[in-house]
C-alpha cells in the first residue's frame, strides 16, 4: 500500500496538492508539530502515531489515528513533505 501512494505521488495523483510553508527548521518534531494541527481540524478526540520514511529530499509519512470513541479501528493518512530553498513544502496524498 506504502509503495502504491508514493507512485502515485511521483506521478501526480495527489490529494489537496496546494503547497504551503512551514517556517520552522526541517525535523521529526515540526512533521510532527504540522500533523497535529492538521488532525485537529478534522477530528476531535484522538491519538495518532507517525511513521516516516525518506526518499531523498522527499519524506514521506505515515500516520495512524485512533478515535477515542472507537479503540478497535483506525485511519491512515499520508502525507509529503519537502525540503527546498525556501522553506519546507507539503502535500496531502489521496
Amino acid at each position: 500500500m506504502f509503495r502504491l501512494k508514493y507512485y502515485l505521488f511521483l506521478i501526480g495523483f495527489k490529494k489537496n496538492s496546494m503547497l504551503f510553508s512551514v517556517s520552522d527548521p526541517f525535523s521529526k518534531a515540526t512533521i510532527t508539530a504540522d500533523v497535529k494541527k492538521k488532525l485537529s481540524a478534522k477530528y476531535n478526540d484522538y491519538s495518532f502515531r507517525i511513521d516516516q520514511r525518506r526518499f531523498g529530499q522527499i519524506t514521506i509519512v505515515n500516520v495512524r489515528i485512533r478515535l477515542q470513541k472507537d479503540h478497535k479501528s483506525s485511519v491512515k493518512l499520508w502525507y509529503a513533505y519537502k525540503e527546498t530553498s525556501s522553506g519546507i513544502r507539503s502535500w496531502d496524498l489521496i
